[in-house]
């Protein structure tokens, strides 16, 4: 696993942190704690990271509730391209 391959296959080490979770963690949790986390720490200057990472922290709630559709899904990844790469640190 290096920066290269994984930008090969569209994904990326981030801040070079790797968590190790075993099979009874529950991703979904997990996803929406980080999702959680990354709007806490936001700094707010940047439009994109200040108003995508409410919108990721939503609905990760609403999936860890049952609540969200279908469709939400696809909106994590549209709101996530959205802030990567148009934001001072991302």
């Amino acid at each position: 696993m290096d920066f290269d391959s994984l930008r090969d296959a569209k994904t990326a080490l981030g801040t070079a942190a790797v968590m190790v979770m075993d099979k009874s963690t529950d991703v979904v949790k997990a996803i929406a704690r980080l999702s959680k986390f990354y709007k806490h720490e936001s700094c707010g200057q940047c439009t994109p990271c200040r108003e995508g990472t409410g919108w990721l922290m939503n609905i990760m709630d609403r999936m860890v509730e049952g609540r969200a559709e279908k469709k939400e899904i696809d909106m994590l990844e549209e709101i996530s391209r959205q802030i990567e790469g148009h934001t001072i640190c991302a």
